[in-house]
């Protein structure tokens, strides 16, 4: 499923890729805004946080246009009123009048958008036969994002029963006109044969064309696929390549797994400077390894000096977000009084919590520890 952020990026390359439609057929008022969102896109920056100072100062264009039945604008203030930008009171019944115009008018972004809303309820009662029907629209236009988009719905059952014939199908329908996310799909479906013949050449390959293009996720499973030789040959120091590149993107999974490597040598020569300076990185961006990472790092004194408080801190943060190897560490912290007071409930407790989980590790501590009460 996408996450928040993942839709609302997929929903302005909707709006882009329609904006431009819209200028061949004549000339849209806002295609200098689409433009924008264009650079933005590629990026995938917070889309809120791009929308609202040009909606601060645009909302009026905008406005404009949807009362002249310009779809993009349509679909733009639509946007606008359903999550309150632009100095618009959040009304998410305007947000669906202004949307469902925009897709009545023909218009992709539009006709994907109201699949959303009927989807959620936003501005409407669910309907998911209308979110469906709506979601369809926008994939026949052709439009690899939204063919896409789709190929999600019938991947996990949205709206409708799942189906990962027909999701692969659309996956390799969008890879094929050069989608990167699409083309990620379809090696990820190739390599665990879902939805088609298991193949783990071909998913490489394609793994690889979306890697080629810069697509982070896709550079993450390629160095997978290289550290465990799975549809190309093993190559470690190829696989540290990857995760460079999508680490020096800022994906945080990939900082992480660059660290690992650095930290044990894997594919690349040990350097505890650099361990550190990615697990932090990662760790900075909330990710649960790279937070476990570095609480290794002041524990042990990897890279930097040994400093048992901040090592229980960000034990502490990755265990509370369920990393059962931070909450075995953070159980034995406790246990030793690294970084906080002795306190054997309390060990007891987080390494439970890593039990539960299945670390043999943490069963092991419990037994030792409860046999020495």
């Amino acid at each position: 499923m996408k996450s928040f952020r993942e839709s609302s990026i997929l929903l302005l390359m909707v709006a882009l890729v329609s904006g431009s439609l819209l200028a061949q057929k004549g000339g849209s008022p806002i295609e200098g805004d689409m433009n924008g969102l264009l650079k933005f896109l590629s990026k995938e920056a917070d889309t809120r946080g791009f929308i609202e100072p040009i909606a601060s100062e645009r909302i009026e264009v905008w406005k404009e246009a949807a009362e002249h039945g310009d779809p993009a604008g349509e679909f733009f203030l639509g946007f606008c009123y359903s999550a309150g930008l632009g100095g618009l009171k959040r009304d998410e019944r305007k947000g669906f009048e202004w949307m469902s115009k925009s897709a009545e008018h023909g218009n992709p972004m539009g006709q994907y958008n109201l699949s959303q809303f009927h989807f959620k309820g936003i501005g409407t009662v669910k309907n998911n036969v209308e979110g469906m029907r709506w979601a369809r629209l926008a994939a026949n236009s052709e439009i690899p994002c939204l063919i896409q988009s789709l190929a999600v719905f019938y991947r996990d059952g949205v709206g409708f029963n799942q189906d990962s014939v027909e999701a692969h199908r659309l996956f390799l329908k969008a890879a094929e006109q050069g989608y990167p996310p699409a083309a990620t799909e379809v090696g990820f479906n190739l390599r665990r044969g879902i939805g088609c013949t298991k193949n783990e050449t071909e998913g490489f390959k394609w793994i690889r064309i979306a890697a080629d293009a810069g697509y982070p996720n896709a550079q993450v499973a390629a160095a997978f696929c290289c550290f465990r030789g799975i549809g190309v040959v093993k190559d470690e120091a190829e696989g540290v390549k990857w995760y460079r590149l999508a680490a020096e993107q800022g994906w945080a999974d990939a900082q992480s797994s660059l660290a690992h490597c650095f930290s044990s040598g894997l594919g690349i020569a040990k350097d505890p400077k650099e361990a550190e300076a990615w697990y932090r990185k990662a760790a900075i961006q909330g990710n649960a390894h790279g937070q476990h990472g570095l609480g290794l790092c002041y524990e042990q004194g990897i890279g930097v000096t040994k400093d048992p408080i901040q090592a229980f801190a960000w034990y502490q943060k990755a265990a509370q977000q369920g990393h059962a190897a931070a909450q075995n560490c953070l159980g034995v912290c406790y246990v030793h009084g690294t970084g906080v007071p002795v306190d054997r409930t309390k060990a007891i407790e987080w390494f439970q919590k890593a039990a539960d989980q299945g670390s043999e590790t943490a069963k092991k501590n419990i037994a030792i520890l409860k046999s020495s009460l």
